[in-house]
């Protein structure tokens, strides 16, 4: 069964027309090309069709030939999204059973960089990086130092990996990214949010590690104010405003916005010492 005839399957079971399955996330049209195997469908297009009707990613995967993972990039799509659906779960076992699986593919330059994004997630998940080997940091360091396309991969791997840099790497590495988009509202979306996600974890670590570059600090900003106001970019902004006024010594402006959050239930994104 191939993706396409998958996604009509599943639409047929939930009574829904094409245009009901598209829903905001493809046109009917293209849509349409899609469930007759016309056109390929993009990975977080796809997971955002199946989380939009309440579909398991990991049993409509299971429902794909095998076959079909001949093709790598589809072998990897169908990985990066099983990793970012056991991400957003926690589901350690299943990042677990995908590390075993990455080690027994063909060792290309993405199978590599998907490995080394479940590291990374477990890691983080379990808040143990500080138990990663030197061998495994040395390898992360040298996947992202190398990196010349700043895809949505390679991003996420960063942002993921951020804490494994000292900050002379880091502002090396985001003045390495903020370069290559000087337009990032004209970016796909993930791409935005992972740029602006990578901007705010810089914020956060010069703070944290008593950072006075202004220059590095001064970039981060800049990525967060040219973001436009929409709600998509809400998060981005708050944070924004949050860090002019840290940095600025604004004690009665960061409390202010601390106190949102915490109001909000979403005192963890702010930490608890400030």
């Amino acid at each position: 069964m191939t993706i396409g005839e998958a996604l009509k399957k599943e639409r047929k079971e939930l009574e829904l027309s094409q245009t009901e399955m598209a829903g905001d996330v493809l046109t009917k049209s293209y849509y349409s090309k899609i469930e007759r195997n016309q056109y390929e469908i993009k990975a977080i297009d796809l997971i955002k069709i199946l989380q939009l009707h309440d579909i398991d990613v990991v049993n409509f995967f299971n429902k794909i030939v095998p076959a079909q993972a001949n093709n790598e990039e589809e072998k990897v799509e169908r990985y990066l999204s099983q990793l970012h659906e056991a991400y957003y779960h926690e589901d350690l076992p299943k990042i677990s059973d995908l590390q075993k699986k990455l080690s027994q593919e063909k060792q290309t330059s993405r199978i590599l960089n998907l490995a080394t994004q479940a590291t990374l997630i477990k890691a983080y998940l379990t808040n143990t990086f500080d138990q990663l080997s030197d061998k495994e940091k040395l390898n992360i360091r040298k996947q992202v130092f190398k990196t010349t396309n700043w895809d949505e991969n390679s991003l996420r791997l960063f942002a993921i990996a951020m804490p494994l840099f000292d900050m002379n790497d880091l502002k090396i590495i985001i003045g390495s990214i903020f370069k290559k988009c000087p337009q990032i509202n004209e970016l796909p979306d993930i791409s935005q949010r992972l740029i602006a996600a990578i901007a705010v974890n810089y914020l956060e670590w010069s703070f944290r590690k008593h950072n006075n570059d202004r220059e590095g600090i001064n970039v981060s900003l800049s990525i967060l104010k040219k973001l436009n106001l929409e709600p998509k970019n809400c998060f981005a902004k708050i944070m924004e405003q949050y860090y002019i006024a840290i940095f600025s010594d604004d004690e009665k402006r960061a409390k202010e916005i601390k106190q949102f959050f915490v109001n909000n239930n979403m005192a963890g994104f702010i930490d608890n010492s400030r």
